[in-house]
């Protein structure tokens, strides 16, 4: 958290004025397109121009928060970014593209077994989940992604698809991201299906869930 001196204004002290106008650009309203593009890129530049070793988390954010900008006049990014969420092992990158005021359901079938409304807690389990699966299972084809029908919001549907050790199952990430009109994601809903019961005990051994 940044101070507060008496003016009223942050203390650059304790953040710099590059992660300010990050945390600014993630609650302004009424930017167009080309205005906010040419903030992030400016401030991602001048971050990447930095040597401090302390900044590469705020980097990563700020190059994440870029890319979901310019998937605004581009949908196959929107694609690229739904991927990257359901694949990506990086909380940093991941954390990029939420906006605010985010959730995440996470199911094992009909069961919700995880809700979670921090972003950063978000994007460290879902990066935790990604990371568990991708090194103890193979990936059987590349993740595959479309748009769903969802009125006046973008949702894009995701399906990863493992198999699991020994190859007595399958286990598919079937993930749902709705985006905002300024490409960040506000809900994701994962649903993991396993089509064999044998590989539920191995499902709930490697996959990092709370089943509280």
């Amino acid at each position: 958290m940044y101070k507060i001196d008496g003016d009223g204004l942050p203390n650059a002290a304790c953040e710099t004025f590059d992660e300010l106008v990050l945390r600014w650009m993630d609650t302004v309203q009424g930017l167009c397109k080309e205005d906010r593009l040419r903030v992030l890129r400016r401030t991602h530049d001048s971050l990447v121009g930095r040597t401090d070793s302390d900044k590469t988390r705020v980097v990563v954010k700020a190059g994440a928060a870029l890319r979901a900008a310019e998937a605004l006049t581009d949908p196959r990014m929107l694609r690229q970014i739904a991927v990257s969420i359901s694949k990506g092992c990086t909380a940093a990158a991941t954390e990029g593209y939420l906006a605010p005021c985010c959730m995440l359901t996470m199911r094992i079938g009909s069961c919700v077994v995880q809700r979670l409304t921090s972003v950063g807690e978000i994007s460290s389990a879902l990066a935790a989940q990604n990371m568990a699966a991708s090194k103890q299972w193979g990936i059987v084809s590349e993740s595959q992604a479309w748009v769903l029908d969802c009125g006046e919001r973008t949702c894009l549907c995701v399906w990863t698809v493992f198999a699991t050790e020994g190859g007595v199952g399958r286990v598919t990430f079937h993930d749902e991201h709705l985006f905002d009109a300024c490409a960040r994601v506000t809900l994701i809903e994962r649903t993991l299906l396993v089509d064999c019961i044998a590989a539920d005990d191995e499902v709930q051994t490697v996959l990092p869930l709370c089943t509280s």
